[in-house]
């Protein structure tokens, strides 16, 4: 089983989907913080949504044209400068494009995460059973710990949580990257 790549799309995948959940939910409680009407609250989370889901329609031909680790890459930055958006405009127009943000840098991480795994080699049906699991495990922790969070360290202090939780799948994403292209210099050469 290859570990390593195994560990970037479980990373990419799972703690996209955590945070993803937990910015979310918080995301709701800061704009009722805010004092704002219920349905701007809403349209925040109806971009949000849209944000997510509508990239699947073409994310695979992106992918087939680039490479999974490119969509994970893109997927980092993206939620990366959508969090540094939420942290510094903590506003209406902040937080609406910091979850637009969030929801597409989701689509890319748990897109590409997915389909990294679908092409390691190896017991596939074992490889998709942990990378789901980690997912699934990683989702509800962010689910369950959001409403918290936002009480104890605020919606601010929860984007640098989640900034410092992301960071580590980069660096293992771009050790992965540079491992793959010393072996490929080394065959070659």
């Amino acid at each position: 089983m290859p570990v390593l790549p195994l560990l970037v799309a479980i990373y990419a995948s799972g703690f996209g989907y955590m945070i993803m959940a937990m910015l979310m939910m918080q995301s709701s409680l800061k704009l009722n913080a805010l004092q704002l009407p219920f349905s701007d609250i809403m349209q925040v989370i109806q971009w949000h949504v849209i944000a997510m889901f509508l990239p699947s329609l073409f994310m695979g031909r992106i992918i087939a044209r680039t490479s999974e680790s490119t969509v994970i890459f893109g997927g980092y930055v993206v939620m990366l400068a959508s969090m540094l958006t939420a942290i510094y405009q903590p506003t209406y127009n902040g937080v609406l494009a910091a979850l637009i943000g969030i929801g597409l840098g989701w689509n890319m991480l748990y897109v590409g995460g997915s389909s990294l795994v679908a092409r390691l080699p190896g017991d596939a049906h074992r490889m998709q059973g942990i990378n789901e699991s980690a997912v699934a495990f990683l989702n509800a922790s962010g689910a369950f710990s959001a409403g918290a969070l936002f009480v104890w360290i605020g919606w601010e202090n929860s984007n640098w949580l989640a900034i410092s939780l992301l960071t580590p799948g980069l660096i293992l994403l771009v050790s992965w990257k540079l491992k793959r292209r010393r072996e490929h210099a080394v065959a070659i050469g």
